[in-house]
């Protein structure tokens, strides 16, 4: 797709990124005479729509995803199809993901504050576990994985509200080709042991990634790093972390709390997102921290108003 390429009054505005698997773009959607909106548009690359399993697996999980709504998770508004090439149509968020809010901090020379951190992340948790206890209308649930928690895939709006994106290669359990899907990964430094091991996983996968989240925003550095990919796989497997303690000043509970995070046995990690945003919630009420979708959207303001 094309800049100013016009279609089902849907106007492409601008290409925001390229991805692994597509490109996302900035477009106008005319909803009716009286009503436009902006939207985001994520096409899907050729080499993909070439692979009828594929496209049977982005179809099946871009319907289960249009039914989540939630108000930390991106609304998906279609799922369809324009001269051969597949799309997802998706809300527009005005805001800075992780990535873009650590790189502000970067640049004033300071670290993101811990009440912030905290915050958002109990913010995605309330995402995670609306999607990980999603049901279908029997009760039965779809055991939805995100499998790509990372910095760019977490978004505060400009109002404060946290937003998780990119179900795109989430696992599900109506998938009749799971086993075959599994192995896609997300970004490989976010990856699970049980992800890299190939194994069956559920949400406790997505808390390790979203601990690696947690540590990189303390810190500015991932736990794992290495530019070869089985090195990088193997560490994540094998190495012992290096705690964040070691690194930066942090209370112990925010030590241990990463810890369990990142623990490499799932079984010894928090057993659901909602029992870690417990462990948020409680830290907050303990330390008598004053943090609100208004303390994110000042945050925001400071890093971000000479872009306005």
């Amino acid at each position: 797709m094309e800049i100013g390429y016009e279609f089902n009054n849907i106007k492409i505005k601008e290409r925001i990124a390229v991805g692994g698997m597509g490109e996302v773009f900035l477009a106008l959607q005319k909803v009716s005479e009286l009503f436009e909106r902006y939207v985001v548009l994520k096409n899907i690359k050729k080499d993909y729509i070439k692979n009828p399993l594929f496209i049977e697996m982005f179809f099946q999980e871009a319907k289960i995803t249009a039914k989540l709504m939630h108000e930390n998770i991106v609304q998906v508004y279609d799922l369809n199809k324009i001269d051969e090439e597949y799309y997802i149509l998706m809300e527009y968020i005005d805001g800075k993901d992780l990535f873009q809010i650590g790189k502000g901090a970067f640049q004033k020379k300071e670290r993101i504050p811990l009440p912030i951190i905290i915050k958002i992340l109990e913010q995605t948790c309330q995402g995670l576990m609306y999607a990980h206890n999603f049901s279908d209308p029997s009760g039965k649930s779809y055991n939805i994985v995100h499998r790509d928690i990372s910095l760019q895939n977490i978004m505060v709006t400009r109002t404060g509200v946290v937003k998780l994106l990119d179900f795109g290669v989430m696992q599900t359990s109506g998938s009749e080709h799971i086993e075959t899907f599994s192995k896609i990964p997300g970004k490989a430094n976010y990856m699970s042991p049980e992800m890299i091991l190939g194994k069956d996983i559920d949400g406790r996968s997505d808390i390790f990634s979203l601990g690696i989240v947690f540590y990189q925003m303390l810190t500015g550095r991932k736990p794992f790093r290495n530019p070869d990919l089985s090195q990088l796989m193997d560490q994540i497997l094998q190495e012992p972390i290096e705690p964040v303690s070691s690194i930066i000043e942090i209370p112990k509970e925010i030590d241990d709390i990463i810890m369990k995070m990142l623990a490499k046995n799932p079984e010894n990690r928090y057993q659901s997102a909602g029992e870690l945003q417990i462990e948020f919630e409680e830290y907050i009420f303990r330390n008598q921290i004053r943090v609100s979708s208004r303390t994110l959207q000042d945050y925001l303001e400071y890093l971000f108003h000479d872009e306005e």
